[in-house]
């Protein structure tokens, strides 16, 4: 430990000094020491200096303590076929209360029925304080492709303040994907306490006519911080005003570096604020988190936000999350993110819990960018798609060891296409993941999602090479209430441009295991699937289990239809059938499920426990002809 030079405590004094706005940490190398519990209605700290530590002496800080904002029966709980309170349905003459369909909230919804063009609805009116701060709206809506959803916030005079629609002037506006169940969400920043309506204009698909659902229309506050130390560029409207706007924020919140919390706990208030992280590090060089409990509430809210920062430690830390809503998955809601990371990020020994999502992301900005994640355990709960433990989109190094992912609802570990960097020289090794997924919004057909423990999706000129997955234990389990598929681990990987030429990718010594908990067939359970795979990239799996009480291995699946699997060796795999409660016919090879041309496969010296046998079925039920390509040998 250090011997610091100077100690600040802050005490109640300078917490009632505060008068509300954040504290701010101003002194270089300085020691701060947190003497009581606090509350803040806004962000509670803000890092203006260098080496500061901030411990929280084991207190608690609670940010975003202001009273909720609300919208009159924004679930449409309240009402009956003819009349719903809190809302002006004079635009929309069909729109009725119905049971919520799976993935939307609360026990009604709005249906706007048979529509075949725009129709509106419009909210009673809430007043709004001038000290409300930045202010969000949002409404979610579920529609065929083509559906469009435009959130407006307007005043008592019909004047539009906010769009979902507005690009550039407000960048933390978010539009509809209604096909996608993903939300509107306009914001802005009252100047004077004022009256305000949010009007919801629905239109159809050109030349259609359908059925719109909208569901949990919200009004809360926006981007309140538990603890700012960024260097992000305010004026680029990276920060909420009620921050840039203040000059002795400006004046010196770009000097925050080499950042220490440690000793307490962080959490959101009852304000449940949108896009407020409990840690916001964006742009952060150097940050050590140790011993801090984090707790977030507020739609789209990470635990930390390291967006674009760079060497960081997180250790024996609790994130917890209860999120009732992410507005775009797409943005991936975390308990850490680490996106465009550079340098090392080590987060290790800590707990995940209730996530939304995704438990920790990270994507490197170069080669240099490296992961260690060991010894977390992760209890997310996603009620969006790619709601993964960890999830690495890009990094020159990275170690995934010993960690476990048992999910409420949600994934394993997924290895990614999209990030700046190859994914390269790493190892996941002795990591336990049991995952099941329950049926989200985006997804209501029981066939569009498949529970996965274990993912590597290399699509398109992604590069993967030297990775080393061994000792693992991957397992997926489906039944009524999630998706028809479950799959222990689904890998492809695209070598069309010779980026993956000689990848020296290798999976040893795991268990693949994938169960159907139910008798009806439609509930399938594969222990491992090759999706796709193009020739030369010399993958190799040796020493596998693949458990099942369905499908060992899979070589092609719908996830990338009519795609080749080809130059492919399996050895020394054992097929274990599991029989239990639901016994049905086991597959030691199920081929071309997607229509997927086979060859240059071969399995050797494969072995059978629990009843299990060599067989193989064609998966393409269109064309159930002679499998070729496909060579077994002892």
């Amino acid at each position: 430990m250090p011997v610091w030079a100077v100690v600040v405590h802050i005490d109640r004094a300078m917490i009632q000094q505060a008068a509300g706005g954040p504290i701010s940490l101003t002194e270089d190398g300085t020691l701060y020491v947190l003497d009581e519990n606090m509350r803040s209605p806004g962000t509670a700290f803000v890092v203006a200096a260098a080496g500061v530590t901030l411990d929280l002496g084991g207190h608690t800080v609670v940010y975003d303590d202001r009273p909720p904002l609300s919208i009159a029966n924004g679930d449409f709980e309240e009402g009956d076929d003819k009349a719903v309170p809190g809302w002006n349905l004079s635009g929309a003459p069909t729109a009725r209360r119905i049971n919520a369909v799976p993935g939307m909230w609360g026990k009604w919804m709005l249906r706007l029925g048979q529509i075949a063009g725009p129709q509106t609805i419009v909210s009673s009116p809430v007043h709004i304080q001038s000290t409300s701060g930045e202010v969000a709206a949002a409404i979610t809506g579920k529609g065929p492709w083509g559906t469009a959803i435009r959130l407006s916030i307007i005043d008592a005079d019909d004047r539009v303040l906010a769009t979902s629609d507005d690009k550039g002037s407000n960048p933390v506006s978010r539009a509809a994907a209604p096909n996608r169940g993903f939300a509107a969400v306009a914001v802005f920043q009252p100047k004077a306490t004022l009256s305000i309506r949010l009007r919801i204009d629905v239109t159809p698909p050109a030349g259609a006519t359908a059925d719109i659902d909208l569901g949990h229309a919200v009004l809360s506050s926006s981007r309140n911080f538990g603890i700012c130390a960024t260097q992000v560029w305010g004026a680029s409207g990276a920060l909420p005003a009620a921050l840039w706007g203040d000059a002795r924020f400006q004046k010196g919140y770009r000097r925050a570096a080499n950042f220490t919390v440690r000793n307490g706990s962080i959490v959101q208030g009852p304000g449940r604020s949108d896009q407020s992280p409990a840690l916001f590090f964006s742009g952060l060089r150097a940050f050590t988190v140790d011993d801090v409990e984090t707790f977030v509430s507020g739609m789209d809210s990470h635990g930390l936000d390291g967006t674009w920062a760079s060497d960081g430690r997180i250790s024996n830390s609790c994130f917890v999350a209860q999120i009732d809503r992410v507005s775009n998955r797409m943005q991936t809601v975390c308990g850490v993110s680490l996106q465009n990371f550079g340098g090392e990020a080590i987060v290790e020994g800590n707990q995940f819990v209730g996530q939304p999502q995704t438990g920790v992301l990270f994507s490197g900005i170069d080669k240099s960018s490296r992961l260690s994640a060991r010894h977390n355990y992760f209890r997310q709960n996603a009620s969006v798609a790619d709601g993964y433990g960890i999830t690495v989109a890009g990094a020159g190094h990275f170690d995934i060891e010993a960690n476990t992912i048992v999910p409420v609802s949600g994934r394993g570990i997924l290895l990614d296409s999209w990030g700046r960097t190859p994914t390269e020289n790493g190892t996941i090794r002795d990591n336990y993941c049991r995952v099941r997924e329950s049926i989200m919004l985006e997804y209501t057909d029981l066939g569009g999602l498949e529970p996965t423990a274990f993912r590597m999706r290399g699509s398109g000129n992604a590069t993967f090479r030297k990775i080393d997955v061994a000792h693992n234990h991957f397992a997926a389990l489906t039944g009524p209430g999630s998706y028809y598929r479950a799959i222990g681990a689904r890998l492809n990987l695209q070598n069309v441009e010779k980026q993956n030429d000689h990848a020296e990718i290798n999976f040893r010594d795991n268990i693949f295991q994938a169960l159907a908990e139910a008798e009806d067939s439609h509930y399938q359970a594969w222990a491992l699937s090759i999706a796709s795979l193009d020739p030369g990239t010399g993958l190799k799996l040796a020493d596998n289990v693949c458990e099942s009480n369905d499908a060992g291995t899979v070589f092609g699946d719908p996830d990338s239809w009519k795609m080749p699997v080809r130059g492919l060796t399996l050895k020394n795999t054992t097929y274990r059938q599991v029989k239990g409660l639901w016994p049905r016919p086991f597959v030691a090879a199920l081929v071309a499920a997607g229509h997927n041309p086979v060859d240059d496969v071969i399995v050797e010296g494969s072995r059978f426990k629990g009843g299990a046998k060599w067989s193989v079925v064609n998966g393409n039920d269109e064309a159930a002809g002679p499998i070729t390509g496909l060579v077994v040998r002892p």
